[in-house]
């Protein structure tokens, strides 16, 4: 699961939240799940789903400060990270952003630290959580929410359930913000989303940016700028997230790698392909030969 010498580091999963911009809809997820009643006054079951994230009282939503805050989210983080460094040399990390049902952003972090300075997750969470910010944009004052969680885990055994945590975050991530398990998007739904957009839209990106005319792409999504997943870096004096310095360049290389060694043709010794080439001739597949000149070109 990790490339290296794991006994030497205890690990964490932190979770951090956006604030509040107003309140929504509370929808439980599962089918059998106990609901709370609502702000609503209503106790929802999952087949509200359509609901879920939307705000009570869309006229009080604050919808420029959701889309400020996904803007400067990473701003956010580079000072959160920094905080945790300052504290604890060995920090290293792995993050995924993820979507909430109400359009903004939180986050999952895999958090690495020497066991000699690691701390309590409490400590830890409570160092990142209380993390501030200021934006470059305009000025303002960018912080997490109140809802946060760290828990330690152990590099094996319950450390599968935490990367498996973490796989099913990027699936939801890649997932449309509308999008909710009966396939029909609620008609409150779109016109959250809609205002989202007007929000990102008329929300400036960069000191010097005219809305009305910028081709920036933070205004198409409810101003969020950041990768969804990043990790630390190795550095002169830092591993980095991989022991082995492992990055999406080098993994790109030894797909390459392994796509050529393996697909590119039939070597002595293997059962050759039967192709469309001369009689006699060997030809690889038609898709394993688009993929070998796919993979070769690069990145």
């Amino acid at each position: 699961m990790f490339d290296g010498p794991v006994e030497r580091y205890r690990f964490y999963l932190l979770t951090l939240t956006a604030p509040s911009f107003g309140r929504v809809h509370r929808v439980p997820r599962e089918s059998d799940a106990r609901a709370a009643e609502c702000g609503c006054g209503v106790r929802h079951g999952a087949e509200d789903a359509g609901l879920r994230g939307v705000p009570l009282d869309p006229a009080m939503y604050d919808y420029a400060g959701q889309v400020a805050w996904n803007r400067d989210a990473g701003v956010l983080w580079d000072r959160t990270r920094r905080r945790m460094r300052d504290r604890w040399e060995s920090v290293e990390y792995f993050i995924v952003r993820e979507w909430q049902d109400r359009g903004v952003l939180h986050v999952h972090v895999l958090v690495r630290i020497a066991r000699a300075e690691a701390p309590s997750a409490d400590v830890l969470r409570d160092a990142a959580r209380t993390a501030v910010a200021i934006s470059k944009i305009d000025g303002t004052l960018v912080e997490w929410g109140t809802q946060a969680r760290c828990d330690v885990f152990r590099a094996d055994g319950d450390g599968a359930h935490t990367i498996w945590y973490l796989s099913k975050a990027l699936n939801y991530v890649m997932k449309d913000v509308v999008q909710h398990g009966g396939g029909v998007v609620h008609p409150l739904v779109w016109a959250h989303v809609s205002a989202l957009g007007r929000a990102a839209r008329a929300m400036r990106c960069a000191p010097d940016c005219d809305p009305a005319s910028c081709g920036s792409r933070v205004h198409d999504r409810h101003g969020a700028r950041s990768q969804v997943v990043s990790a630390s870096r190795r550095t002169t004096r830092r591993t980095g997230w991989s022991f082995t310095g492992l990055t999406r360049t080098v993994q790109r290389r030894l797909r390459r790698e392994w796509v050529l060694a393996h697909v590119a043709e039939p070597t002595a010794g293997r059962a050759g392909w039967p192709g469309e080439g001369q009689a006699g001739q060997h030809v690889a597949p038609l898709g394993s030969r688009a993929l070998v000149s796919v993979v070769a070109a690069g990145p």
